[in-house]
């Protein structure tokens, strides 16, 4: 982990919601290669998905 980089400010409720705002921090950054981004955006979908694929489904109220 970057050494500026704290996990404890990502803590989203769950691991793979923490990766994708660690990884969303990382893209902000200007010193990375596209190589490297290209790498942490495929990190960043896979947990979205993992994390869109815990969500609870929404209850209809009809």
């Amino acid at each position: 982990m970057a050494d500026d980089v704290e996990a404890h400010e990502y803590r989203l409720g769950s691991a793979a919601a923490s990766i994708v705002g660690m990884s969303q921090q990382l893209l902000q950054r200007n010193d990375l290669s596209e190589e490297i981004k290209t790498r942490v955006r495929a990190i960043r979908d896979l947990a979205l998905e993992i994390v869109r694929d815990d969500e609870p489904p929404e209850r209809d109220e009809h």
